[in-house]
């Protein structure tokens, strides 16, 4: 959903973008190191990229709710989410194809549009799948939001906090496992969540009145938020990193989303150009991210005598796919709009 008034929300789609890629180090490097070369300290260096950026998805859904809770069904609504998934297709295809002119992968047209159909032609497409259900879901969460009390919201948040949030962390964690297991049926339901977490900062929280204090400790709790996911993936890595911390359902990651949604709205209310410009491109950044990571993490690594060597070149390796996938964007959204404004002419004239 577009926004023009609050610089904090354009700071935070900007930076969420930013921790996509930051993660994805981890997704794309982890299983290319030997066994034998995955010491303590390169555990621990996943365990703290995971849960420094893992946030990046549930801060995306939180956008949303902030921003969308004003949303009705209308022709405006279906025209933008269909012009969401032209992007897509168009995002798919040039990444199809740079990975075809680049690497020599080779699919017919059938596969190309089945993949496209099925969200797994670029693989990071899964995204895309799960946010055209929530934008059609919108109109009528924000009608529970709007029909509800305070006191109502907040004991339907924590609801969601027991059924989703809860069972996600616990189940997670293998030293509890042999003690408790909580029903989990409704995990997968987090974008919800999150998507109402998101419409209650809208509606109740006032980021303008929050005093020093109050700032501290929300820093002080997310750093022991941090501190704690990195222990828990770090004692049970085997010696990778999975998720036993939980991934995006897990209440720690809820309890951290919140409150690095919170820092970043009280402390980075100030408008940025770049990043506002950049903060508009944040889907087709995330999708052509994929092709980027399919040719510059296997290129690099056969330049290396082992990859561990990546993990020291981490900064640049980031900043470098960021800036990459922030020019494919650019012009894969003015392909879009171009495409768009076409039809649009060619409306007019009928």
């Amino acid at each position: 959903m577009k926004n023009k008034s609050i610089p904090f929300i354009n700071n935070i789609k900007f930076l969420a973008s930013f921790f996509v890629i930051a993660l994805h180090f981890m997704l794309n490097l982890q299983g290319q190191i030997p066994n034998e070369q995955f010491t303590p300290k390169v555990s621990l260096f996943f365990s703290i990229i995971y849960q420094l950026f893992i946030t990046c998805v549930p801060l995306f859904i939180i956008t949303t709710g902030f921003l969308s809770l004003k949303q009705n069904y209308s022709k405006k609504l279906f025209k933008r989410l269909i012009k969401f998934f032209t992007l897509y297709i168009l995002s798919s295809l040039l990444s199809y194809s740079i990975i075809h002119f680049t690497l020599g992968t080779t699919l017919t047209i059938h596969e190309i549009i089945q993949k496209i159909m099925y969200f797994n032609l670029i693989t990071y497409s899964w995204y895309v799948e799960m946010y055209i259900g929530l934008v059609l879901l919108i109109p009528i969460l924000n009608k529970v939001v709007t029909h509800s009390t305070k006191k109502e919201l907040q004991l339907f948040i924590g609801i969601l906090f027991l059924t989703v949030a809860l069972p996600s962390l616990i189940n997670a964690v293998p030293q509890l496992q042999p003690w408790i297991h909580l029903a989990n049926f409704w995990i997968n339901i987090y974008p919800i969540l999150y998507y109402f977490i998101g419409a209650y900062i809208k509606k109740y929280v006032d980021f303008s009145n929050f005093s020093k204090k109050r700032i501290s400790f929300i820093l002080i709790s997310l750093f022991i938020i941090i501190i704690l996911g990195v222990l828990i993936n770090y004692f049970n890595a085997n010696p990778r990193i999975s998720e036993k911390s939980g991934s995006y359902p897990s209440l720690l990651i809820v309890i951290q989303s919140i409150l690095t949604f919170t820092l970043i709205a009280s402390l980075f209310n100030k408008q940025y150009l770049l990043i506002d410009k950049i903060s508009r491109i944040t889907l087709p950044i995330y999708l052509m991210s994929y092709s980027v990571d399919q040719i510059f993490y296997p290129y690099i690594l056969k330049k290396l005598d082992s990859p561990k060597t990546l993990i020291y070149f981490y900064p640049a390796v980031v900043v470098t796919i960021f800036i990459i996938s922030i020019v494919l964007a650019a012009l894969i959204n003015k392909i879009n709009n171009l495409m768009w404004k076409i039809l649009s002419k060619l409306h007019l004239r009928k």
